[in-house]
């Protein structure tokens, strides 16, 4: 994350994030891309954030096996999320937790 700061927050939306969306459907790339993803939209509006990364978001959360280290880096940006969303949108389309633990 040293580098984005020498870009404007301009160029970082509206070229870099695009970009850095496009790549999360590879699980490997994940835990470098999230960082950088909640990095550049730390600035964007709810509104922005919600319509730009918010699907995107959503995507990741819902694919069927993410690795530990995906997880953990979800985990971190609770607190960016929360602020991004309200809790009813970033509810709305994401699966419940998964059941397949047994009890025993």
């Amino acid at each position: 994350m040293g580098i984005l700061p020498q870009f404007s927050d301009r160029i970082r939306q509206r070229k870099i994030l695009p970009a850095l969306l496009g790549y999360v459907q590879d699980p490997d790339l994940l835990p470098l891309l999230l960082p950088n993803i909640f990095a550049i939209t730390k600035n964007m509006s709810q509104l922005s954030f919600s319509e730009r990364v918010l699907p995107t978001v959503k995507d990741i959360i819902n694919m069927k096996e993410l690795p530990d280290n995906v997880t953990i880096a979800l985990l971190d940006s609770i607190p960016h999320l929360k602020e991004k969303t309200t809790g009813k949108e970033f509810a709305d389309g994401n699966r419940p937790p998964n059941n397949d633990l047994r009890l025993i």
